[in-house]
């Protein structure tokens, strides 16, 4: 059993069962680890690696705040 949100989603990164439903949309646990993943790397990719990383989020309640 995964003790962090991180070894959750990488246990979840090949499950294609649902994970997310909003409205007339889902997603799949491979889609949703996969999205978060390609903007964590987008994040880190511009970021200086000489300074810690901050992030700030505004966003509604929907799926992009997860």
């Amino acid at each position: 059993m995964a003790e962090t949100i991180q070894q959750l989603l990488r246990e979840r990164a090949e499950d294609d069962h649902v994970a997310i439903r909003y409205g007339d949309r889902s997603w799949t646990w491979r889609e949703h680890v996969a999205e978060s993943s390609a903007v964590a790397s987008a994040l880190l990719g511009v970021s200086d690696p000489d300074r810690p990383v901050h992030v700030g989020t505004l966003l509604g309640n929907g799926p992009d705040m997860l």
